[in-house]
Parts: structure tokens; C-alpha cells; sequence
């Protein structure tokens, strides 16, 4: 059992090191790459004074090396705060405030106190010696992933290691992962769904292929082809895209896919349809989840689709149906609820208010405005 994910990355580094684990568009990462990589990082960081329980804020490049910043900062205990690619100045500021950031690393230039460029940051991580050393468990609180503001108030989500790995084992079962999964993600990684996806895979010893969006569709094929893909991370907006621009070369690799994970949104069954009609023998899943609870249920649409089904518990997750107050209730179709979650997936809280996160999350349950009940094979609706 690993107790992060940069731990695990070391773990397979040792057992399966000649095995892909990361690739993009410039370059593709064995697992031992991956390590030595990480380490590289780790040595660089402390050099410009980033020590345990400091917060780093990284921009998404949706590279390998954004993920191997990652890595760095959990082994030497950092809380690692991912950023999208370009935001504005006056949010960063906020954030690196807000999180009393001990420095910025990115390609764009911020004006910020601390600030790294991505570029001299990499230069200087190739002159290090290529070798790695075993992970030692620090600071439990793994990142800060901050929510886009598109339904309020932009807001921090404290994440520990224990709930990515959770996380990581609900992606990995609920997907029925193998060691030759090799998965597309094109969806980006200063969010949570595209980074769990990549927790999932490197926790699972499988691969991950890294792709900005799916517009050069070309390229889409090109890395599909190139390093084997048979899975594929998609939101219901790029599922669209996709059936839109390539329906033809969907069809063409529709046999070599094992799995389709959809998320982040409403997935309509409209679009349901279009799916199972293009890859009738593949495993098509819609997880239900959130930031602050990570996925915790699970559908395969292609073999179960019930109206308002969201599938099962995933293997960390519990579901309960409560009223107003709280208390649990026996729900059914006639007689619904609302959903809560619990489970040690889990965020700590929301950073710096704990009135907040006392309005969600008691005694490690996760309450949702969500109404919905179970019925009696223990499947779950909303």
C-alpha cells in the first residue's frame, strides 16, 4: 500500500522501470525516467529554498514536467497548488496571497515576489545527477486545488496524500485498470478531473498520455497510434468535439478502446447514445464526484443505463440518503433524499474557513445539495 503518489512512481521504478508511464507531444517517460526526473526537480527546488509545508504554484503546461514538479514537491513535502495556463495577473496574486505561496513557476511572467521561470527551472534540472532517493513521508497535505469561480467564490480545496491515493484506488477499480492501460488525457491538468486520471494510472503502474485538448486532431490520432492508446479521459464537452470533427476515425480505432471515462459534467443521453453506438464493445463510464470528494460513484453506460443512474459506490465511498436536518432516511424513487458521501477520499477542507467547510463536510461526510435515493441492488440516483 502507498502512501502517495510520488511513492508509488518510485515503487514501479523498481519493479516495471522500463515501463511507459508518462508522455506528451516532446517526450515519453519510463517509470524510472519518471523517478530520476522527479528527483532532478526535487534538488532544484530546494535550491531556490522550497521546503516542507511551503506552497508551490505551478502553471499547467499539460506536459510530463508539470506532473514531474508535482512529484517533486510531495517528496520533499510541499504543498503543490496547480495553475490554468494563462491566468490572468490579478488572480495568481490572489491565490499566491491567499496561500502565502513561497514562489510562482511558470511560462507566462507574473508579477510576483517569488517568482521561477519554468524554462531556467527545467535547464537547470538536466545538469543533476540521474539518480533518485527512496520517498520519506512529511507533510500530509499533498495540494490546494482552487475551484474556477464559475458558480461563486473561487475556493481552495485542501487535499491530503491519503485522499489522492483514495481517489486514485476509486479511478483505478472503477475503470478496471490493468497494467497495459495506456489512457489519452487530453483534459487539462490544473483541474482535478485530468489530474486524478494521471494519480489513477501512475498509482496503477499503467500509462498516461498527455494532449491539449483535442482540436489538432491529427495529433489526437497521431498520439493514439503512436504509443498504443486504449483508454481514453474525456468531459462531455470533448466527447462532443470529437463526434463532431472525427466521428469516422473514432470508428476506425473503436475496437482498440477499452474504456471511455467521462466526467466534470451533465452527460446527456443523447450523447450516451452516440457512444455506445460508436464503441458497442468498449466499457463506457460517467463518474459522479466533485473537487471535494473525488469520484465516488460509477456507471458503465454500456452495460447498465437506468434514468437518473449514476452507478454504484466506487471502492473508497460510501453513499447515504439524508433529510433537511441530516438524518439518514430509507429513500426510493417516490420517496428521495439528498446524497451524502463519505470515505477517505475526502478533502481536509476549504483553506481558511472552517465555517464553510462546516456547512459540508461533518464528522467526514461529505453533505451535497443533490436529491436522489438508492434502490435495492444498491444502485444509486439523482
Amino acid at each position: 500500500m502507498y502512501s502517495s503518489i510520488a511513492q508509488a512512481v518510485q515503487g514501479h521504478a523498481q519493479q516495471i522501470p522500463d515501463h511507459l508511464a508518462v508522455a506528451d507531444v516532446e517526450r515519453a517517460y519510463t517509470y524510472e525516467e519518471l523517478a530520476v526526473a522527479a528527483s532532478q526537480a526535487v534538488k532544484v527546488l530546494q535550491e531556490i529554498g522550497i521546503k516542507e509545508k511551503d506552497a508551490v504554484l505551478v502553471e499547467c503546461t499539460q506536459k510530463a514536467t508539470f506532473l514531474i514538479l508535482d512529484l517533486a514537491c510531495e517528496q520533499i513535502g510541499a504543498v503543490f497548488i496547480p495553475l490554468e495556463r494563462k491566468m490572468t495577473e490579478a488572480r495568481v496574486c490572489s491565490i499566491y496571497e491567499e496561500t502565502e505561496a513561497k514562489c510562482v513557476i511558470a511560462e507566462t511572467v507574473y508579477e510576483v515576489a517569488h517568482f521561477c521561470s519554468l524554462t531556467d527551472l527545467l535547464e537547470k534540472m538536466e545538469m543533476q545527477p540521474h539518480t533518485w532517493e527512496a520517498y520519506e513521508e512529511k507533510n500530509p497535505v499533498a495540494e490546494i486545488l482552487f475551484t474556477t469561480g464559475t458558480t461563486g467564490q473561487p475556493k481552495g480545496i485542501v487535499i491530503s496524500h491519503q485522499a489522492n491515493i483514495a481517489i486514485a484506488e476509486n479511478i483505478q477499480y472503477g475503470t478496471q485498470m490493468t497494467g497495459q492501460t495506456v489512457e489519452l488525457v487530453p483534459m487539462p491538468l490544473s483541474h482535478s478531473h485530468g489530474l486524478r486520471t494521471c494519480y489513477a494510472n501512475l498509482l496503477n503502474g499503467s500509462a498516461v498520455v498527455l494532449l491539449d485538448g483535442v482540436i489538432n486532431i491529427a495529433l489526437f490520432f497521431e498520439m493514439i497510434e503512436k504509443f498504443g492508446v486504449n483508454a481514453l479521459d474525456l468531459s462531455p464537452t470533448l466527447a462532443k468535439l470529437l463526434l463532431k470533427i472525427a466521428r469516422r476515425g473514432l470508428v476506425k480505432y473503436s475496437q482498440v478502446i477499452d474504456y471511455i471515462e467521462i466526467g466534470t459534467a451533465f452527460l446527456d443521453d443523447e450523447l450516451k447514445g452516440k457512444l455506445k453506438e460508436i464503441f458497442p464493445s468498449s466499457r463506457l463510464y460517467n463518474f459522479y464526484g466533485s473537487t471535494e470528494a473525488g469520484r465516488s460513484c460509477v456507471l458503465d453506460f454500456n452495460q447498465m443505463d437506468f434514468t437518473g443512474c449514476i452507478g454504484y459506490p466506487s471502492k473508497n465511498a460510501a453513499f447515504l440518503i439524508v433529510d433537511d436536518e441530516h438524518h439518514v432516511m430509507q429513500s426510493s424513487k417516490e420517496n428521495p433524499g439528498l446524497l451524502a458521501v463519505r470515505g477517505p477520499m475526502m478533502m481536509d477542507g476549504y483553506l481558511g474557513n472552517e465555517e464553510l467547510t462546516r456547512t459540508v463536510l461533518i464528522d467526514d461526510v461529505l453533505y451535497t445539495n443533490d436529491l436522489g435515493y438508492i434502490d435495492a441492488e444498491g444502485r444509486v440516483y439523482v
